[in-house]
């Protein structure tokens, strides 16, 4: 039984560890290009 119900909750957990993973990155490009963006405005 604890397999059972260890298991669907461990898939669980590794999709919504892509998902974040997924989020840090697309915030970090998306930061990155805002802050290369504000240095090219500025020289």
């Amino acid at each position: 039984m604890a397999p059972f119900l260890i298991h669907p909750f461990h898939a669980l957990d590794s999709k919504i560890h892509q998902r974040t993973l997924e989020t840090i990155l697309t915030l970090g490009i998306t930061h990155t290009s805002e802050q290369s963006r504000e240095y090219l405005d500025y020289s």
